[in-house]
């Protein structure tokens, strides 16, 4: 049979269907096969179409079901979990992937945008004032050194170290610090 005449009757490649298939329907040898892709640009290219199209959805189910099946892991965690898929997508489905990466939970550690510092310099300021009511009694003339405030209270000096927060405390403490006694 001439290349020609069989590439007309042979439209399956360009459907995706499997080269082994396709050698056993129609009585050829792999290597006919891959000559007849390779001379017919139009059947090659709707091939590699249509192979993209199952990759793609192969591919996207795999890291859908990834997702649903590891709802607080982040894109990295996942990323680390299924490397080959990671890269088939982010190689050629960019754009799909990163969208469904921003869905994600971030991964980071330590982001503070969430917290209530003011809130936080409120609790911290009636922390000190409760701790020296119990330890001093009556304290409006109390003057109080610095060591012994921070063995009132010993988690203050860890939570002063970011000079950024708490504001109202500092102001608190400096206060306590000059009153004359």
């Amino acid at each position: 049979m001439k290349p020609s005449t069989t590439c007309c009757n042979f439209r399956k490649p360009e459907k995706g269907q499997a080269k082994d298939k396709i050698c056993s329907k129609f009585q050829v040898s792999i290597s006919t096969v891959n000559r007849l892709l390779f001379s017919d640009p139009i059947v090659k290219s709707l091939r590699q179409e249509n192979q993209l199209k199952e990759n793609l959805n192969n591919y996207r189910a795999q890291w859908i079901g990834a997702v649903k099946a590891n709802t607080q892991m982040s894109a990295k965690e996942l990323r680390s979990t299924m490397p080959s898929v990671y890269a088939w997508l982010y190689r050629n489905d960019r754009d799909w992937l990163l969208e469904r990466n921003s869905e994600l939970p971030c991964g980071r550690l330590g982001n503070y945008s969430s917290i209530d510092w003011d809130k936080r310099d409120v609790e911290l300021q009636d922390l000190i004032l409760s701790t020296m009511h119990r330890a001093y009694g009556e304290y409006d003339q109390l003057r109080i050194s610095k060591t012994a405030l921070f063995n009132l209270v010993p988690s203050l000096f860890r939570l002063l170290e970011k000079r950024t927060h708490y504001p109202k405390t500092r102001l608190l403490i400096r206060e306590l610090l000059q009153r004359t006694g």
